[in-house]
C-alpha cells in the first residue's frame, strides 16, 4: 500500500509539473505575441510644444462655441440696426408723403386748361 502511494504521489507530482510546465510555455507564448498598442485619446492634454497658440482639443471646441455665440450676437445686434433704421427712413418717407398731400390739399387748384376751338 505504501508503495502504491508513493507510485500515485509520483504520478501527481509529474502531472502537476506538466501542468506547470504548460503554463509557463503558454505565458512565453502570449509574450512573443506582438500587441496592438492602443493609446487612449484624451482631449484635455495639451501637447506641451511650446506654441503661444497652444491648446487642447476640448479647448478649441470651447473657444470656438463661444466664438461662435459671439458672431451670432453681432448679427443679431447688426439685424436689429438694420431693422431701426429701415422704419425710421418708412417713418420719415411717410411723414413727408402726408406732408407733401397736406400742402397739395391746401394750395390753389390748377385751373383746368381749355382747349381752343
Amino acid at each position: 500500500e505504501e508503495a502504491a502511494n508513493a507510485r500515485r504521489l509520483a504520478e501527481e507530482a509529474t502531472l502537476e509539473q506538466k501542468r506547470k510546465m504548460d503554463i509557463i510555455r503558454q505565458l512565453r507564448a502570449l509574450e512573443k505575441v506582438p500587441r496592438e498598442k492602443v493609446t487612449e485619446f484624451d482631449p484635455t492634454w495639451t501637447p506641451g510644444i511650446g506654441l503661444l497658440g497652444e491648446m487642447s482639443l476640448s479647448e478649441l471646441k470651447d473657444r470656438l462655441e463661444m466664438e461662435k455665440r459671439h458672431d451670432e450676437q453681432e448679427r443679431e445686434l447688426q439685424r436689429q440696426s438694420i431693422m431701426k433704421k429701415k422704419q425710421e427712413k418708412e417713418a420719415k418717407l411717410a411723414e413727408k408723403a402726408e406732408q407733401l398731400a397736406r400742402i397739395r390739399k391746401h394750395s390753389c387748384p390748377l385751373r383746368p386748361v381749355q382747349s381752343k376751338q
